[in-house]
């Protein structure tokens, strides 16, 4: 009976501070600070009621400072490294949003994929790279973009300015040499080509 009456004395003493006085009065109520600029981003209990120390109220979020999450095949990701650039496509036809890789996580996981087979994936965490200065803000920039939004990621790996693409079946073996033929005044001409290495 002492430590019901007890527990019924910290209850009344709880709520003198959190409802308001018969005169109306609010003063005295908890005032509850946000500890970072943001908005709400998920409500945890949408009504009065009694909490525990430590239970979550709601989730905060600066979307601001986005980034990507991108779960990538393990066996592919040793290619990937900090820094590179990314494209996140978030569909409708918007323009995709530049981005580049922040962190390869170190551990891998599970995924079982739409085929029903298991794979080793990594969480690959892209930052999304600010306007440029002067811009307007536009319907594919990061504003367009939310907690939980799904995005398409295509992973810049390997990068040659000014190579001249052609198809493997175009490539004729000439001892050491590779060469391709080019058409030019209506007569096929041997043009050596260097090979990049990936």
């Amino acid at each position: 009976l002492a430590a019901t009456d007890f527990m019924l004395a910290e209850a009344r003493a709880a709520l003198t501070r959190s409802e308001p006085s018969a005169s109306g009065s609010t003063a005295g109520l908890w005032s509850l600070k946000s500890p970072v600029d943001g908005r709400v981003l998920k409500l945890h209990l949408d009504s009065a009621a009694a909490v525990s120390v430590g239970q979550p109220l709601l989730e905060l979020g600066d979307l601001e400072g986005l980034e990507a999450v991108i779960d990538v095949l393990s066996g592919e990701v040793g290619a990937i490294q900090p820094g590179a650039a990314v494209s996140l496509s978030t569909g409708g036809g918007t323009a995709p949003l530049a981005a580049r890789v922040e962190r390869v996580e170190p551990v891998a996981f599970t995924k079982v994929s739409a085929l029903g087979i298991e794979e080793q994936r990594v969480n690959v965490l892209v930052d999304l790279a600010p306007a440029p200065a002067g811009t307007a803000a536009t319907p594919s920039s990061a504003a367009q973009l939310g907690d939980g939004y799904r995005v398409d990621a295509r992973i810049t790996v390997l990068s040659q300015p000014n190579a001249l693409l052609v198809p493997t079946a175009a490539l004729v073996r000439d001892g050491p040499q590779w060469r391709v033929l080019v058409v030019t005044d209506g007569h096929a001409r041997a043009r050596p080509v260097q090979l990049h290495d990936r």
